[in-house]
């Protein structure tokens, strides 16, 4: 599609405080709907017997292979381009897909337990989440400075900037197709003259000597 979008997720672990007696409990070892409950905010019950809402702690650190950055791409279906033709600048909003905004609303451990709060808020409080610039890249293909009126920032797909050579290919393949078809795997039909089967003569069962002058010759 001439666009690719590609941002930047810290490697995090979420760890949820109790407000009162300070107690610190990592996240992906409690249990959902045991241990605590999801509403858009982490709330449960504690030892020390406080009974409410959670604080969220979350601390970057590093994968098994040592990475505290991931680089994720994003569909451009889920992508929302705001374009200043006069000074160039981007304003990208991006749509979470249906069914991931389900799983979050619905309390799924996969989503919840290193997922950035900025995606698991925007579940539940609006449509779209804007990305910050310098944690987002955007990578398209330029196209003619007359037709971004039409684009509208967005790059233009490949398709379109190679569309001479891509029909000159499609013609190449349906002419080494009928080349195939007629040298290649022959296929050859034999038939009698049209005017003889509808004059009830078929040259094809005939005597293939009736019709000559046979002479015999003695030695």
């Amino acid at each position: 599609m001439g666009n690719v979008f590609i941002y930047a997720v810290p490697v995090i672990h979420r760890s949820l405080a109790c407000p009162k007696c300070k107690t610190v409990m990592s996240l992906n070892k409690m249990f959902p709907k045991t241990d605590y409950t999801w509403d858009g905010e982490f709330k449960g019950t504690c030892k020390c017997g406080y009974k409410g809402k959670y604080q969220v702690i979350d601390k970057q650190v590093a994968d098994k292979k040592g990475r505290k950055i991931h680089f994720k791409c994003i569909s451009p279906y889920d992508m929302l381009l705001k374009y200043n033709e006069l000074t160039g600048n981007y304003t990208y909003l991006y749509k979470m897909p249906a069914h991931m905004k389900q799983a979050i609303i619905e309390g799924d451990p996969v989503y919840l337990n290193d997922t950035p709060m900025v995606f698991l808020k925007g579940a539940f409080q609006g449509d779209y989440i804007q990305f910050p610039t310098d944690r987002f890249m955007h990578a398209r293909i330029d196209s003619l400075t007359s037709m971004d009126r039409y684009y509208k920032g967005w790059g233009t797909p490949m398709f379109l900037n190679t569309f001479n050579d891509i029909l000159r290919l499609a013609y190449l393949d349906k002419f080494n197709e009928a080349v195939a078809t007629d040298f290649i795997a022959p296929v050859r039909m034999i038939s009698p003259p049209p005017q003889n089967l509808m004059a009830g003569n078929d040259t094809l069962r005939q005597n293939p000597i009736s019709g000559y002058q046979v002479k015999q010759f003695i030695f």
